[in-house]
């Protein structure tokens, strides 16, 4: 099942004969030929079907495109080499410049999914707000990430109080986000 998992995860991010990425209809198609490639020894008494794993990685990964491919106005996802082409040229420019700072926000969103109203506003001058009974909320009211809903702690984790531009990030070694909306609900939980 991992040579058949890793085979369509190469499939998604397009490694085809014509280096382009194919919808799932065509993805399935490639999935069930390989599956009869790797079954055809069923015939000599062993059974090879790996979708008869017990965990069919294979399922997952395809339920995953079907819903990737149901998303309205979606945009194309930035892939592991993508990202490593960013890093490549943000070496290259100001730590505190534009594409760092971007890049960090890319970075971070990859690995925590947050949407945009959660890290971003619509207008400049006035904000939206978290819409939760005063009563059950403490301190600023935007959805939007503010500074004070991050902070960083050292390896023995200890918190980091004076983070700047100027401080060695190599110190940090984890990040706690307060998450001041969310579509669950669960407004303002700390991860």
């Amino acid at each position: 099942n991992y040579v058949l998992a890793c085979y369509t995860v190469a499939l998604i991010r397009g490694e085809t004969i014509k280096g382009l990425r194919i919808k799932l209809a065509t993805l399935n198609k490639y999935v069930t030929a390989a599956v009869k490639i790797m079954s055809a020894c069923q015939v000599l008494g062993c059974d090879m079907n790996p979708r008869n794993s017990p965990i069919d990685y294979v399922t997952i990964l395809l339920d995953a495109v079907h819903k990737y491919e149901g998303v309205k106005r979606r945009r194309e996802m930035i892939y592991d080499d993508m990202f490593h082409d960013m890093l490549a040229h943000a070496r290259l420019r100001d730590p505190d410049g534009r594409e760092a700072a971007i890049l960090d926000w890319l970075i971070l969103s990859r690995y925590t999914g947050f949407r945009a109203e959660e890290y971003c506003q619509k207008a400049t001058k006035r904000y939206e707000e978290v819409d939760v009974p005063p009563r059950l909320w403490e301190g600023e009211r935007t959805k939007a990430f503010i500074a004070s809903d991050f902070e960083f702690f050292d390896e023995r984790y200890r918190p980091l109080s004076d983070i700047t531009t100027h401080t060695d990030i190599s110190s940090v070694r984890y990040v706690r986000i307060r998450w001041r909306w969310q579509k669950n609900l669960d407004h303002g939980e700390c991860i």
